[in-house]
């Protein structure tokens, strides 16, 4: 998920569900330096929901993961790589099962499937030990049963992708 469809899918999201607002979020935000950032984020907050990506200040992330973690905000929706690397305790991952990848020398990032361990890892942030009490979900998100079944061989029955190491790479 890129930066802009987290700001979209947590506008929907807060559109669609009924949940309390992240009031001292909120409050805390009402406090820090205007940002392109602020307004979109006041507005999810102001539905119990909350977007996480790197063209936060350092401020709004950690107030965002701050109120996540005391449970004010209910939801926190954020781009792939942060989402591999976000500790943060939830019982539920939703999970896009593409993500965006640039190569050397591409001009364009493109979108490419995520890789076994990229599922497992960011998977794993559900129902994390010592963060949460309970056991965690991974939800896939597809559309079609061909999806379905694609995911099923890829990401449960399939075997762990060889690791390529981009140092070594980097001197081949």
């Amino acid at each position: 998920m890129d930066k802009a469809k987290t700001r979209t899918t947590a506008r929907h999201i807060g559109d669609n569900i009924d949940l309390p607002p992240a009031e001292e979020a909120l409050e805390e935000l009402s406090h820090l330096e205007a940002t392109i950032s602020n307004e979109e984020l006041a507005q999810v907050l102001s539905a119990g929901v909350a977007f996480h990506h790197a063209d936060l200040t350092i401020e709004e992330r950690l107030l965002v993961e701050r109120h996540f973690r005391k449970g004010n905000i209910r939801i926190l929706v954020s781009t792939t790589t942060l989402a591999m690397g976000v500790n943060l305790p939830t019982r539920n991952v939703f999970i896009e099962l593409r993500k965006w990848h640039s190569q050397p020398g591409e001009v364009r990032p493109s979108l490419i499937d995520l890789t076994k361990a990229d599922f497992e890892n960011m998977g794993g942030r559900a129902g994390r030990f010592q963060l949460e009490d309970e056991f965690g979900r991974a939800i896939a998100i597809v559309n079609r049963k061909v999806e379905r079944d694609q995911f099923r061989h890829k990401y449960l029955d399939g075997e762990l992708e060889g690791i390529i190491t981009r140092l070594t790479s980097k001197f081949a």
